[in-house]
């Protein structure tokens, strides 16, 4: 949910979910901090409970870290190509956007469940 609010103030969206965005009812700078705690909140929780060993504790970071990077290198891309014109490119291949959902939208999908794997003491392969 954070990062849906990040993404609709960085694409000016008005609608997600067929409700006003939360930058639209709050304002930006409410809804940046909202978005941006969201991302931390969940981590603080993993690192601060009592039910998970050291162990475990870093390998969820280190997953929770890697795949946030990845949402944020495809966020980066959408972002881009939104100023494409500015930036002089050219506009992306269907590979491109491809790999940019992969990363700004399937990430979480992958994040979830490598962090499950992590949990059951499964592996995770894609």
């Amino acid at each position: 949910n954070g990062s849906l609010i990040i993404d609709d103030i960085e694409d000016d969206s008005s609608v997600r979910r067929d409700k006003e965005c939360v930058h639209k009812l709050y304002g930006v700078d409410i809804s940046i901090n909202a978005g941006n705690f969201m991302y931390f909140s969940p981590m603080l929780n993993v690192f601060n409970s009592p039910n998970y060993s050291p162990e475990l504790k870093m390998e969820l970071v280190k997953i929770y870290l890697e795949e946030t990077v990845q949402l944020h290198i495809g966020q980066a891309w959408d972002i881009a190509w939104h100023n494409i014109d500015k930036l002089k490119e050219e506009y992306p291949q269907e590979s491109h956007y491809l790999q940019m959902t992969a990363q700004k939208t399937g990430v979480l999908a992958r994040l979830a469940a490598r962090m499950s794997c992590a949990y059951v003491g499964a592996s995770f392969s894609e």
